[in-house]
């Protein structure tokens, strides 16, 4: 049996990414298939657990290495893509590929800057005939350039974790033979018990999560806040819940971590004896486990929102990429009512709207979610049929 190779993650800091890799491994266990796990965060995800992979690999940092990097540089401007600091980057990976498949973490990883590791991976995967499929992937239409496309036909398979994503690269020109559609492995990942204040629970726990990344952003990160202000607000003033502050990304060193956002949100209300911050070092199984627990949930963190799906918590997401819609419109034919672009805000009582719709429709959106999980969870199971297949092979 060939292995099967995880590439590109970056780290269980972000609780979305562990969650992609550990649903990935609990799907391909199914299939008697245990992954090798390419990271570059290998001291992160040991703290978090690493039990379900085969084996962990780490991709070289080039920090303190300024000859590798030096000469990286000088092959970059060479070649296209550039694969000089890639190579130096990954070679323990790629080494490890031979005779084997990759399967190339897809989430975001094509929607924001050049996807320099995932590029270069393709580069070497094709020029060696080795199997590389780009796994539970959303892409934004707008990142769809010349060069993007030509990256993405070297794939062997490319596998949208959303309809939307799947439709862009039919129109982008990839051939439909190359597209098979898959739901984002978190929604089967298995959830892991902690000890909560039941007490706390008893009248009902709206979760929230806020990132930083859409509270940044000048006028946009102001009225964003508003929109949480007022809601949380209303929450207190005019309902019986209670509110469970909960981060899903704690990297500091990247700018993105959710935990200090919310605590500050904690301290505006936590007189109030009506909230909860989780700040203790949960795992995603742990943090899916916590969500399960709430009524409701209000989410700007994909996974957030996939483990809120997944466990019938009807959501609201304060989102804007296709990841968010895409999703959503999968799970409800429709992103009205479930999706809030941040960027589209004008009114600071947007969000609050949106709260009483979803809390006024809870029981629908929950039976909805309750009915239809089985079968979308089986489109995740249905892919790892097909990437086993090439462990098999």
């Amino acid at each position: 049996m060939k292995d099967i190779i995880l590439c590109g993650h970056t780290g269980s800091f972000n609780h979305g990414c562990e969650a992609i890799i550990k649903g990935t491994a609990e799907l391909l266990a199914g299939e008697g298939v245990r992954p090798v796990l390419a990271t570059k965060a290998k001291a992160q995800d040991e703290a978090f657990g690493v039990a379900e992979f085969s084996d962990v690999v780490e991709y070289e940092s080039l920090n303190g290495k300024p000859v590798k990097l030096f000469i990286g540089r000088v092959i970059n401007k060479l070649t296209h893509p550039p694969i000089g600091t890639e190579y130096f980057h990954g070679r323990k990976v790629w080494k490890r590929l031979k005779g084997n498949a990759a399967l190339n973490v897809g989430g975001d990883t094509y929607c924001y800057d050049v996807p320099r590791t995932s590029m270069a991976l393709n580069w070497y995967t094709e020029n060696n005939h080795i199997p590389n499929i780009l796994w539970a992937c959303s892409i934004e239409k707008s990142a769809l350039s010349d060069a993007i496309i030509k990256d993405l036909n070297r794939y062997t398979l490319i596998m949208p974790r959303e309809t939307l994503t799947f439709d862009y690269l039919i129109a982008a020109g990839i051939p439909k033979e190359k597209l098979v559609l898959c739901a984002d492995p978190a929604f089967v990942l298995s959830p892991q018990e902690v000890t909560l204040d039941s007490s706390f629970f008893k009248k009902g726990v709206v979760g929230i999560n806020l990132s930083p990344l859409v509270v940044s952003e000048g006028a946009t990160g102001d009225i964003v806040l508003q929109n949480y202000d007022r809601m949380i607000d209303y929450i207190i003033e005019k309902t019986e819940y209670h509110i469970c502050f909960i981060p899903h990304v704690y990297d500091a060193e990247k700018g993105s971590q959710d935990l200090e956002t919310l605590r500050a949100l904690n301290e505006k209300y936590k007189a109030t004896g009506r909230t909860l911050l989780i700040d203790a070092d949960y795992n995603c199984r742990q943090l899916k486990y916590i969500i399960s627990k709430c009524e409701l949930m209000v989410a700007a963190r994909t996974h957030a929102s996939i483990a809120a799906y997944s466990s019938a918590v009807p959501t609201l997401v304060m989102g804007y990429s296709v990841k968010s819609l895409g999703i959503a419109k999968d799970l409800f034919g429709t992103t009205e009512g479930y999706v809030l672009p941040a960027q589209g805000l004008t009114r600071e009582t947007e969000l609050l709207d949106a709260f009483k719709y979803l809390d006024k429709n809870k029981a629908k959106i929950k039976k909805h979610l309750t009915d239809m999980m089985p079968a979308y969870r089986q489109k995740a199971k249905d892919a790892a049929k097909v990437l086993a297949g090439y462990a098999k092979a």
